[in-house]
């Protein structure tokens, strides 16, 4: 059974035993926000809690335990609310099901409603899908509201039995919430709306989500109006949206009475300025109250990442870097990757906290392993280059390699260059150039300049024991021509001295011009020295010609970060 699930059996439950005293459903978050089916006078079997409350309610035991013995099917209903409730001594859900069963079988849609409803949570009953199923059809079918919008529940929330096949039947739990729906109740309308948003019933269908969202906001269900706040985000061309200014006062009504996801979209409406007037103290006392809800949710840990983002950089408050050390660390603490890698970072630069690449290189790990995140491949990126200079090693050489292994087969070009430098370095691990150059290749071939030029250095000193100047400036050409300046260098110098490839002054003098002009403080001498053996024209040829350059884009293959 899903949380969601269980927490709506949960509700229910409470609001049985409360003697009673609200609507108690199968799905009753919300409860508050509830409506009931109004019977007309010659309708009985369609009386609601209230009505039936006000027929019995102030009546004793005894008389309302006469009335039902002879056959008084809302005096029926009546005790067994009274037994359920605990309004007859002590709570007993055996009593309350027998005088249940008896109105539901003279047609009480109400005492139906609850049978269903004790067999689904197995209350006083063992717990039967089909029976629950069975006496909530039959409250529904009368047209009895809560029985609508429940039954609507038990299609959606399908489960799997001996012989049944688990999955919710979305069209029929849409077709159960839209009767309630129509009939005014909030708590039908926001999980009609739910289907919608989240595409049950087709992607096609998901703007309908939008007036049923509304409807069930303005009458002040929490979570109606907290969504209600997100819509014009997720659809911002929508006539309904684009000019209600009921939409920000949904979401702060919900965010006021502490629904935290209400809280966070407010705080990010007022941070960015989304259908308010920016204003980044209001951010942050929203985020501020987010970041303290006792819900158990990651949407916490998200408020407490957003708001040491705040502190950090001093937005809506006087930047506090402890405080944001002390945000980032509680969002770390419960796996949030981003706040994994910023106190990687904060450790890396000693912001804010003493300078401790080992401390850093173990978050950076966390935040490259748990999952994606907005910096995974940062993170990665970092953690490789902190280990091939020999940093924030782990104890042991089998958990560096066993950490080696975890990205091994990462298709990504920056993260298989940094294995080889690790390798190739040999700080980390013992070096092992054959092993390097595998990697290097992975890279190179997935369009790794550097990669690229490593390889072609690996190959004019002895790659496997075998020098390859051609080879070496043929991976070096395929650098150069992605703008790598170290490349453009060892290629221009390849020209200068014919290894590799025939003496060409004017291509050599064409490469190192190029790296000069990045900066390489070699490519300079060079130049210097080459110069002195070109003619006049071959320096303007050369000039010419690297004017002319203009670097490829690397190919790079697409794929996952781990296989």
């Amino acid at each position: 059974m899903t949380a969601p699930a269980k927490l709506c059996i949960l509700l229910c439950l409470a609001a049985t035993l409360a003697s009673l005293s609200g609507v108690g459903t199968l799905c009753a978050q919300d409860a508050s926000n509830l409506t009931e089916t109004t019977a007309s006078a010659t309708n009985t079997h369609l009386l609601t809690f209230k009505q039936i409350e006000e027929i019995w309610g102030k009546a004793s035991l005894d008389d309302v335990k006469k009335a039902a013995e002879s056959g008084d099917a809302i005096a029926q209903c009546h005790l067994g609310g009274r037994f359920v409730g605990g309004r007859a001594g002590k709570t007993n859900f055996t009593e309350g099901f027998k005088w249940y069963l008896k109105a539901a079988e003279q047609g009480m849609a109400h005492a139906q409603f609850r049978l269903g409803m004790m067999y689904q949570q197995a209350l006083g009953v063992p717990h039967s899908r089909e029976s629950a199923m069975k006496w909530m059809s039959k409250s529904a079918e009368q047209g009895y509201t809560l029985g609508e919008m429940n039954l609507g529940w038990l299609h959606e929330r399908d489960e799997a039995e001996p012989g049944r096949t688990p999955g919710g039947n979305y069209p029929e739990a849409a077709e159960w919430y839209e009767k309630a729906a129509k009939k005014g109740n909030a708590h039908a309308q926001f999980l009609l709306a739910e289907l919608y948003q989240y595409q049950k019933l087709g992607a096609d269908q998901r703007t309908n989500c939008i007036q049923w969202y509304l409807k069930s906001a303005a009458q002040g269900h929490v979570r109606a109006q907290a969504e209600a706040g997100t819509l014009p985000e997720l659809y911002p061309n929508h006539p309904l949206l684009k000019t209600n200014p009921a939409v920000v006062a949904f979401l702060r009504n919900a965010a006021e009475k502490g629904n935290l996801n209400a809280q966070i979209d407010l705080a990010k409406k007022y941070r960015t300025g989304d259908g308010v007037e920016t204003n980044l103290v209001e951010a942050f006392k929203w985020m501020q109250l987010a970041a303290a809800s006792e819900v158990e949710s990651s949407r916490v840990n998200d408020a407490a990442y957003e708001l040491a983002r705040m502190f950090e950089n001093g937005e809506g408050v006087q930047k506090n870097l402890p405080e944001a050390w002390a945000y980032y660390q509680s969002a770390a603490a419960g796996e949030h990757r981003d706040a994994l890698y910023r106190v990687a970072v904060m450790y890396d630069h000693g912001t804010g906290v003493p300078k401790d690449l080992k401390q850093a290189a173990e978050h950076y790990f966390l935040a490259a392993t748990r999952g994606w995140g907005s910096f995974q491949s940062n993170a990665t990126d970092r953690l490789l280059q902190l280990y091939a200079d020999g940093h924030g090693l782990p104890e042991g050489r089998d958990k560096i390699e066993l950490q080696l292994k975890r990205f091994a087969n990462a298709q990504l070009p920056r993260t298989q260059f940094q294995l080889g430098e690790i390798y190739y370095q040999g700080k980390a691990v013992p070096k092992d150039d054959g092993v390097a150059a595998e990697h290097y290749t992975r890279a190179a071939k997935m369009g790794s300049a550097d990669a690229q030029n490593r390889i072609g250095q690996m190959w004019a000193t002895g790659l496997h024991g075998t020098l390859d100047p051609q080879e070496a400036a043929s991976w070096y050409r395929k650098a150069a021509m992605q703008g790598l300046a170290e490349a453009q260098f060892n290629l221009g110098a390849a020209y200068a001295n014919g290894t590799g490839v025939k003496p060409d002054p004017v291509e050599a003098g064409c490469w190192l011009y190029l790296a000069a002009s990045q900066g390489h403080g070699n490519a300079r001498k060079k130049l210097d020295e080459l110069e002195q053996r070109m003619t006049p024209e071959q320096v303007v040829q050369a000039k010419a010609k690297a004017a002319e350059f203009k670097p490829s884009k690397p190919s790079l293959r697409p794929g996952a970060f781990f296989q």
